[in-house]
């Protein structure tokens, strides 16, 4: 729930994930301290071991959703701020809006990784992996609306 909530905790649209990669480096770094996690550009990168073929796992730090309520009417129906993430009382579960398209997967990854590297390099098993969490444009949002706010799309003069 810690990973799900850090990455919840910033809005990362397309062009604008740096701030996301920067927490979550600072975040990872002190919750596993042995783990190389760097942030790269603008995505979060992690490797383990040296030996063997090389397992990625990958998701994406952009969403369309840019935390601004009108430029993201768009994909929540309304013009006021969507609601913050809850937890259940007895931490089984979480709710937000957007969880789903990139938020929930990354953390999975983040956690998935971080079990991995560690159960692997305690047991001496020779390993290559590798977390990949892409910034920089990997996912366009549909609403055509920038990061800088300007409309994209047919009839726009920006592209």
């Amino acid at each position: 729930m810690e990973a799900i909530a850090e990455l919840a905790a910033l809005a990362s649209p397309r062009g604008a994930e740096r701030p996301l990669a920067d927490r979550l480096v600072a975040w990872a770094r002190h919750r596993w301290p042995d783990l190389g996690w760097t942030r790269e550009g603008a995505s979060l990168v992690a490797r383990s071991g040296t030996e063997g073929s090389e397992l990625l796992l990958y998701s994406h730090l952009d969403t369309s959703l840019s935390g601004d309520p009108v430029a993201d009417s768009g994909a929540t129906g309304r013009s006021t701020p969507i609601a913050p993430l809850t937890l259940s009382k007895d931490h089984a579960s979480i709710a937000g809006f957007g969880l789903g398209v990139a938020k929930a997967p990354a953390a999975a990854a983040i956690i998935g990784y971080a079990r991995a590297a560690t159960l692997l390099r305690d047991t001496g098993q020779p390993h290559r992996l590798t977390l990949l969490l892409a910034g920089g444009g990997t996912h366009f949002s549909p609403f055509g609306v920038r990061p800088c706010g300007r409309r994209s799309g047919p009839g726009s003069t920006h592209t």
